[in-house]
């Protein structure tokens, strides 16, 4: 509730993200694709496992960097 009143006195659109969240899903599902969510967090403290986990689904072999 106390973020809805701090949008509303910014004037700054409410997004009903869930409901986006939802059909982004749905449409992923559709396409036979994986949805593949990360937060904040995980970009900042777990960017190997990220990377990990897109070469992975591109079905590659980890790329190394040379010194």
């Amino acid at each position: 509730m106390l973020l809805r009143e701090l949008h509303r006195a910014c004037e700054v659109a409410l997004v009903a993200q869930h409901r986006e969240d939802l059909r982004h899903e749905r449409r992923l599902a559709g396409e036979s694709w994986e949805r593949r969510g990360y937060t904040s967090h995980d970009a900042l403290h777990r960017a190997i496992t990220i990377l990990e986990d897109a070469d992975q689904a591109l079905l590659r072999e980890r790329i190394r960097a040379s010194l």
